[in-house]
């Protein structure tokens, strides 16, 4: 018969502790009691702990809500200004010239006739711009209150005088012409500035193909809409008999200096608006040996006409009668040689430089009785013998050349030669027999 347990063992059994065989004494029993009770607190507690250790961290507390912010209330939105698109204001010289790129811009001045480009080295402009119109060819401006003057813009070293051109052969030559400013005495007046618009200019080719060519620009501004002559010294190169190519020495007149330029260009530039018939043809001029042909009617015109022609003249006599188109050379050859830039005067137009304005309208010009005596007295300059101032006479009688200025012309020539007034060689006059 096995003994009952104690209640040690029973206890011990309960902490998981394996029974003894030895019984346990009396006295020990407390301490055995408080052995197992702390065995039994310690498995407690390690029984418990994984529990715990897996429990969630307790929530944070929870933040009080945002105070309440209002809304702000909506900017009204700006509405954009609406952009006017405005045309750049026109250039100070654009009645004068049709763009805001001139030729050149040296020394630019504006006058009320022309605009043009000084040149205080030559005392003569680089070059002058007008523009001609049916108002500026009439008004109340007269050509016998207005006087050739010194330019007053001008320094006065620089100045040309009106002594520079006295007795030298030359007369002063007008490159925006009086007769295209009538319309006031102000606009005539500015053409007179020695500076500005004059250079020394051959007689008979200033009153002659020159005119000529003015009167050409004049009849363009009655068929057209807008009418520009650009006009100026130009200095071409020669070629020597060595092949090389020079520009050579020009005269200079009085203690001034003022240069007489070889050779002068015109550039005339037209531009229409709308399309503009061709005038009916001139009637035929009388017959003579030197009068230009009738020009045949031109063809309906279907586009606006729009183009420039540039024409050089030798500044010198020119002795025979020439159509006007025989001075006519490419713009570009004027560009070249004058260092001037023209493309302005042919922006507008839709085929830009190649708008040659002579194959558009007729770029002829008849001659007329006042430039055929201004030939006549060119050609007593060339005259070299007395037979030829006797065959000068005879022609200048029979076409009414022999003006006052050409009778003087060849009065002079013959007392050069030792010929009298009727060109009857003076026996006094010539060398003795040897």
């Amino acid at each position: 018969v096995k003994p009952k347990p104690n209640s040690a063992q029973v206890l011990i059994r309960c902490g998981r502790a394996r029974p003894r065989a030895m019984a346990v004494p009396a006295p020990l029993w407390t301490l055995g009691i408080g052995a197992v009770g702390g065995v039994v607190g310690s498995v407690i507690a390690i029984a418990a702990a994984p529990s715990q250790a897996a429990q969630p961290p307790p929530p944070p507390p929870e933040a009080p809500p945002p105070p309440a912010v209002k809304p702000k209330p909506k900017a009204k939105k700006k509405k954009k200004p609406v952009e006017v698109q405005t045309e750049e204001p026109p250039p100070p010289w654009a009645q004068h010239y049709p763009s805001s790129r001139l030729p050149s811009f040296e020394n630019v001045v504006i006058r009320p006739a022309f605009v043009s480009s000084l040149n205080l080295r030559t005392r003569i402009p680089n070059w002058v711009s007008e523009r001609i119109s049916v108002a500026s060819l009439s008004g109340p401006g007269n050509r016998q209150r207005s006087n050739f003057h010194p330019d007053p813009d001008v320094p006065d070293p620089f100045q040309a005088k009106l002594e520079d051109y006295a007795r030298s052969g030359y007369t002063r030559g007008h490159l925006a012409a009086a007769g295209a400013h009538k319309d006031s005495q102000e606009s005539m007046d500015s053409t007179f500035a020695l500076n500005a618009n004059i250079l020394p200019q051959e007689g008979s080719q200033n009153g002659g193909d020159w005119l000529r060519l003015e009167y050409f620009s004049r009849k363009l501004a009655k068929e057209h809409d807008e009418v520009y002559a650009v006009s100026g010294p130009l200095w071409l190169p020669e070629e020597t008999a060595g092949g090389r190519k020079v520009i050579p020495a020009y005269q200079v007149l009085g203690d001034t200096g003022v240069a007489v330029p070889p050779h002068m260009f015109k550039v005339v530039a037209v531009v229409d608006k709308e399309v503009r018939q061709p005038p009916p043809p001139p009637p035929p001029p009388p017959a003579s040996s030197e009068a230009e042909t009738a020009v045949a009617t031109p063809p309906a015109r279907t586009t606006p006409v729009c183009g420039a022609a540039a024409f050089v003249m030798v500044n010198d006599v020119i002795p025979d009668v020439r159509p006007i188109q025989s001075f006519q050379v490419p713009l570009r050859t004027v560009e070249k040689y004058s260092g001037l830039d023209f493309s302005g005067l042919y922006e507008r137009c839709p085929h830009g430089l190649e708008a040659d304005l002579c194959t558009q309208i007729s770029c002829e010009q008849p001659t007329f009785l006042w430039a055929e005596q201004s030939r006549f007295t060119g050609k007593v300059k060339l005259a070299a013998s007395v037979d030829d101032l006797d065959h000068l006479l005879k022609e200048g009688a029979e076409k009414n050349h022999l003006t006052q200025f050409a009778m003087h012309g060849l009065i002079r020539a013959g007392n050069k030669m030792g010929a009298r007034p009727g060109f009857t060689v003076d026996p006094a006059k010539q060398p003795a027999a040897a």
